[in-house]
């Protein structure tokens, strides 16, 4: 469990696998939590929620819009924390970068389900932090 949360670790397929499907149950939840409490704030200060129906038809209408932007800031943070922890942005390939971008993209029109395929994949990838650490180390040596 609490590798789930460490970012800079290399994960097998089946780890990222897992991966994914964690952190879309927390994006949904996220998701869903945060478009519920809009909504109720929405019909709570404006009162136009008088009946039921009302709601519902507010909740669809305010609900997706906010979906879709908490969905956006979550795997823009889910990618930045990937990508600060794992020291990618000094790759020189820069495909995590692109990954990142692609998965940001996504978010916006498809949601969560197909926007965390790019992210669970950088998981995949080798810590650049531990590579740096031994190329200094190697250079500092080097210089003795």
């Amino acid at each position: 469990m609490a590798s789930l949360f460490d970012m800079s670790i290399k994960r097998t397929a089946g780890q990222a696998v897992g991966y994914y499907f964690f952190y879309l149950v927390i994006g949904m939840l996220l998701g869903g939590l945060s478009s519920m409490a809009i909504v109720v704030l929405y019909c709570v200060f404006t009162g136009q929620c008088q009946t039921p129906e009302e709601g519902t038809e507010i909740g669809k209408l305010i609900g997706t819009k906010v979906g879709f932007v908490s969905c956006f800031l979550y795997i823009t943070a889910l990618a930045l924390w990937q990508i600060l922890a794992k020291k990618l942005y000094r790759d020189k390939n820069k495909l995590a970068i692109v990954l990142s971008v692609l998965s940001m993209l996504l978010a916006i029109p498809v949601g969560a389900v197909f926007a965390l395929i790019p992210l669970a994949f950088i998981t995949t990838f080798e810590n650049l932090n531990k590579q740096v650490i031994e190329e200094e180390t190697e250079y500092l040596s080097n210089l003795e």
